[in-house]
Order: C-alpha cells, then structure tokens, then sequence
C-alpha cells in the first residue's frame, strides 16, 4: 500500500482486511490488491470512495497528514442468498442421487404411448421393442452413472468381477 508513492508506515493485511497508517502529502493511497465492488474503505475512521485503477488495484483518496486507511471486505445479503442456494442445490442432487442409487423409482422411466402412461426401460428411448444402448452392469438409461456404485456394490457382494 503506498501513500502517494511512497510506502505507508504500518500495515496489517488480513484475509478479509486491510490497515494502513502513514504520513499523506494529500491525493491517492494505491492498494495493491485487486478491485472488487464488495471492498469498503474508511480513512481516519470516515468512509471513503474505492476506484479502480487503470491496472485494476483499488485507489482510496486521503486527506494531507497522519492517516489510517481500512479496508474491508463486506459480504451482503445477496451473497448470502446465493451460498443458501447453492447449498439447498447440491442437497437436492445428493437426494436424487441417493434416491436414484436405492432403486426407489425402480430404475423404471415413464412414456407415453397410445392412450396413456406405460413403463418402459429407460434405454428404449421411446422406441417399443427396442433394448438401445445397455451399460456395462446390464442396466439402462441415462441414471447408470448414478446407480454405477450400487451395482458395483452388489456384484462384490456376490463375489462376481
């Protein structure tokens, strides 16, 4: 971190902080960390504007004479929202894996034909009377990959390789 050039007195960097104390002849103290809208600045206690540089660091301008310039890093509630979606997202595949992998749908897809719903094997691909593409482990369709460590789990079982 510089003072108008030249480097501040003391300074604390933190995962998510940044402190400086230094002697200001009056312009710009230049941080050399990259731009990002989620950083906050105060100078001697008071908030400050954060620009981007043209090289992409964060420029913070400060008043003449003794000054403590803090960042930091603020998580707001959008952050939040996303983290809560992403988590309720990856439980939501771990279920359907885990429901899928136990063979609760039976393995089975649904199609329509003629006048109704009739259970084919997910490999026919909708066409009746043919076997389409079969996975090693002789089971079908699109959820081998996630039934792939149960079958493997029950050939162990049987003692088959």
């Amino acid at each position: 971190m510089t003072l108008d050039g030249v480097n501040a007195t003391a300074i604390d960097v933190r995962e998510q902080s940044i402190r400086a104390q230094g002697n200001s002849q009056g312009g710009t103290v230049t941080v050399r960390r990259n731009w990002f809208p989620r950083w906050r600045a105060t100078v001697n206690g008071e908030p400050a504007p954060i620009t981007q540089t043209a090289d992409g660091y964060m420029a913070v301008p400060v008043p003449p004479g003794v000054v403590t310039v803090e960042l930091r890093y603020a998580v707001d509630g959008l952050d939040w929202a996303a983290r809560g979606a992403c988590v309720v997202g990856l439980v939501a595949a771990a279920g359907l894996l885990l429901i899928r992998g136990t063979g609760k749908w039976g393995g089975k897809g649904l199609e329509a034909s003629g006048g109704g719903l009739s259970r084919l094997r997910p490999g026919s691909w909708g066409q009746r009377g043919s076997s389409g593409p079969r996975s090693a482990g002789g089971e079908d369709g699109p959820h081998r990959l996630a039934s792939f460590p149960l079958r493997w789990a029950r050939r162990l079982g049987r003692g088959r390789m």
